[in-house]
């Protein structure tokens, strides 16, 4: 799933996680030079796929798995160590989240600079599985329809747009001789309705309630 942490909306729904699908889709974001931060689960094609498209954005990896990973350990080292030395099975009980920590510290370490977490992210993607169990085997197509275009939970925005006014629009250039002197810029503001994606709270509310 792509989402977008900032807005907690759910921007589309891929059909698989390969880094060739994510990097091709990252490839066709709109503005994908103005991305600045990536939160995701230590999955190396994920952050291939970032760094092909995306070479300008820091990842983040997303501190729930960092916690987790620590409190099994700990839970592994409270109950193997308890007769022996803790240094040696200390070690051995940490080998899982001191692999993670060798492998992704920089990005593990980007959270304390960058917060961000896609906790939603993780906790919308159960309730889909949820639904696909509930559907007994929806095709992709389905699902991905089901989370993206279901009634109410589309989440907007609207943004000033300037163009020129018509007046201006019919002005010739200012270098035509008809005219002397520099023209003067007449902006027309209005505003226009940015989709942001689909609300993930209002989703999974939906979800629970088997509104889909």
């Amino acid at each position: 799933m792509a989402t977008n942490v900032q807005e907690c909306t759910l921007v589309d729904f891929l059909v698989n996680r390969n880094k060739e699908t994510v990097a091709a889709y990252l490839m066709r974001l709109l503005h994908r030079q103005r991305v600045q931060l990536v939160t995701m689960d230590m999955w190396h094609p994920h952050q291939e796929a970032v760094q092909a498209a995306l070479p300008q954005a820091t990842v983040v990896i997303d501190k729930f798995h960092v916690l987790k990973m620590a409190n099994a350990a700990v839970e592994r080292s409270y109950f193997q160590t308890w007769e022996r030395s803790l240094t040696d099975r200390h070690r051995i009980a940490f080998t899982e989240p001191l692999t993670a920590w060798g492998n992704w510290e920089t990005h593990i370490l980007a959270y304390f600079d960058h917060p961000v977490t896609n906790a939603y992210t993780e906790s919308l993607n159960n309730l889909i599985r949820a639904t696909d169990r509930l559907g007994r085997g929806y095709s992709f197509e389905a699902l991905r329809a089901k989370m993206l275009w279901t009634e109410g939970v589309t989440k907007t925005r609207r943004r000033p747009l300037e163009r020129l006014s018509p007046l201006q629009e019919q002005l010739p250039p200012s270098g035509n001789a008809q005219f002397a002197g520099p023209l003067i810029g007449v902006l027309d503001v209005t505003t226009i309705r940015e989709n942001l994606g689909v609300d993930i709270v209002a989703l999974s509310r939906h979800i629970m309630a088997d509104q889909l």
